[in-house]
């Protein structure tokens, strides 16, 4: 009877880790793509501050929740999104407003990709 008590205490810490995972990886990769999407609004309305702003604030929500991140995804992924934001960022300020429009346009995929593969399905298990 213990083991079996043991059995199902083991299988919920499972799930609400893997849970926790889930919501912190979705949420912050949502969140983020929002935020270099709205960058990307005011970059093309003209407003270059708030461009750079909303994209610093992207960056700063993205290392405010690696860490956490890395509990449960490999290294490759994040820094290939966190590298790509970084570009947009370094192409922003530049004033390269075309291959920041790429560079967003590349983040916001990665970050798609990067969602997508926490949905539990058959495709993300095999």
């Amino acid at each position: 009877m213990n083991r079996l008590i043991g059995a199902f205490v083991v299988l919920g810490l499972i799930i609400a880790i893997s849970t926790t995972g889930f919501l912190i990886n979705t949420r912050t990769a949502n969140s983020v793509k929002t935020k270099i999407e709205q960058s990307v609004r005011f970059a093309d309305s003209g407003e270059t501050d708030k461009a750079r702003s909303t994209l610093n604030d992207a960056i700063e929500e993205w290392k405010n929740h690696i860490e956490t991140m890395l509990l449960f995804e490999s290294h490759g992924k994040l820094d290939e999104i966190e590298e790509t934001i970084n570009i947009a960022k370094s192409y922003i300020t530049k004033d390269e407003y075309h291959l920041f429009y790429m560079e967003c346009n590349l983040a916001s995929t990665l970050l798609d990709h990067f969602e997508h593969l926490e949905y539990p399905n058959i495709n993300n298990i095999l």
